[in-house]
């Protein structure tokens, strides 16, 4: 039996069923921000396919969504699957399904300006309970962006003390 079988096999049907209507709602919103192309890359990057596949998805999400959000929902759990420790899982406490909106961001540095889109994402996130006893925390990723780390402007202007 795989770990992805594994993981999947700890939540509820009514869970499974519950998330998918969350994921088509978020994802219903967050798709109208990409166009073809920016959603092929999107794809590649969180399912980690080959172009061809994304370009599949890209098509399953318009004309078979239910088909999509199910292949969407079976990503978020395989990487789920993928930060578990090496030990056999006891029970799932407070896992709940998270959703990042994508923004736009203006980064200012040296003068000039860039803009950059940040996508969207969404992840389990919990405690899980091993059999001895020993905890492990799973959290998203919020700011994984490398262009956050020059976001910082100084200034010579004094700020007065109120």
């Amino acid at each position: 039996m795989s770990k992805r079988k594994k993981t999947k096999d700890l939540f509820t049907t009514d869970q499974l069923e519950q998330w998918k209507d969350e994921v088509a709602e978020w994802w219903g919103a967050e798709r109208l921000r990409y166009d073809h192309k920016r959603t092929v890359q999107l794809f590649q990057q969180w399912f980690r396919c080959s172009k061809k596949e994304a370009i599949q998805w890209e098509f399953n999400s318009r004309e078979e969504p239910e088909k999509f959000i199910e292949h969407f929902l079976d990503n978020i759990i395989a990487e789920f699957g993928r930060k578990l420790l090496k030990k056999p899982v006891a029970r799932l406490v407070g896992v709940t399904l998270s959703f990042q909106d994508g923004a736009q961001a203006v980064v200012e540095f040296q003068g000039t300006q860039y803009e950059h889109d940040v996508p969207g994402h969404a992840a389990l996130i919990g405690q899980v309970h091993y059999r001895d006893g020993s905890r492990q925390t799973i959290f998203q990723r919020f700011i994984s962006h490398p262009f956050w780390q020059c976001s910082h402007q100084t200034s010579t202007a004094k700020v007065a003390s109120q």
